[in-house]
């Protein structure tokens, strides 16, 4: 029985400097066997002036909604005939506000993914406070890969993927979509990584039946090598678990490799991407409201999420994923 192919929605602000971003999205289609949509908004901006206001004729807009409609559409249909991809399934212009429009087309075209880059200064004040990828990640019901507009590499056929995961229940989550991505690709290999900042967070992973030998071990004022090998141990039979439960689930073939490293989860997370330089890092969004930022103190901030030189899948907390298998 054919199954509905699944779609990344690649939202493009045609700027001249997005053949990158366009290459990368078309790479990760074809590994994963999904749809491409392109997407462009033409937003819709109208500054408050009080009245006798100059503005440069730079800053006014000189074609109409039509026409700038039009100067897109040519734009998207010339980057599509110089593609050598069948992946490109449609190309479509809206007008109004980014967030809306793009969020809107998600839902109403049962998007799976959504592809979106992101500008080498993001890390700029102005940047920052006028860029909509956290508003995205944050209100997308389906998770979103930010790809560096200055990323080079397109994604290779047997792609690694890092996915640091604090082993908390509300991450199982992002280990899901992690998996479901793995699962359109034949031949990916996930790096699934634990960063253990404080024993005393990872104690509550000891099964109840064994916790007395650890607390025995902690009474004694053993060797603190003992106790860390002996909590290791119960972390990786975690770790061990959580895969072949998603593996039940997801029915995947996913290469896997467990690394269980110690230190500040941000800056060994950092060390990890140097060494084996991943194609897709996989991380859950930063939760937006104060008191559920409480529960998540291990997330990898935002800011910090962005800070990654490689293309990150944002995974957000109310995603349900969707069975997406490959289309026969």
């Amino acid at each position: 029985m054919n199954t509905k192919t699944p779609t990344v929605l690649l939202n493009l602000a045609l700027t001249g400097d997005e053949d990158r971003l366009i290459q990368y999205a078309v790479s990760f289609c074809e590994r994963s066997h999904m749809n491409l949509e392109f997407f462009h908004v033409i937003q819709d901006m109208v500054p408050y002036a009080s009245d006798g206001a100059y503005f440069p004729e730079t800053m006014i807009a000189s074609l109409s909604e039509e026409e700038l409609r039009s100067e897109a559409e040519k734009k998207m249909n010339a980057l599509i005939k110089n593609l050598d991809s069948e992946v490109v399934s449609s190309a479509d212009v809206h007008i109004g506000w980014l967030e809306h429009c793009i969020l809107r087309r998600v839902k109403e075209h049962d998007i799976d993914l959504l592809m979106v880059g992101k500008d080498k200064d993001y890390h700029s004040f102005f940047t920052r406070m006028t860029s909509s990828l956290k508003g995205l990640a944050q209100e997308s019901s389906v998770p979103v890969i930010v790809v560096p507009k200055s990323y080079e590499k397109q994604l290779p056929r047997d792609p690694k993927i890092l996915i640091p995961d604090s082993l908390s229940h509300n991450h199982k989550g992002v280990i899901s979509a992690a998996f479901g991505v793995c699962d359109q690709m034949s031949q990916a290999h996930l790096c699934h990584v634990h960063v253990s900042d404080d024993f005393s967070k990872d104690i509550e992973m000891v099964p109840p039946d064994k916790f007395e030998l650890v607390f025995e071990a902690i009474s004694s004022g053993g060797d603190d090598q003992d106790f860390k090998d002996m909590v290791s141990s119960y972390i990786r039979n975690q770790m061990k678990e959580r895969l072949e439960n998603l593996r039940n689930s997801e029915d995947t073939d996913t290469d896997y490799e467990a690394i269980l490293l110690f230190g500040e989860p941000n800056k060994e997370v950092q060390e990890l991407q140097k060494m084996i330089e991943p194609d897709l890092v996989v991380m859950g969004v930063q939760p937006k409201s104060l008191w559920t930022k409480l529960f998540h103190h291990n997330r990898i901030p935002f800011a910090e999420q962005m800070a990654i030189e490689f293309p990150v899948l944002l995974v957000p907390e109310k995603y349900n994923q969707k069975s997406t298998k490959k289309a026969a």
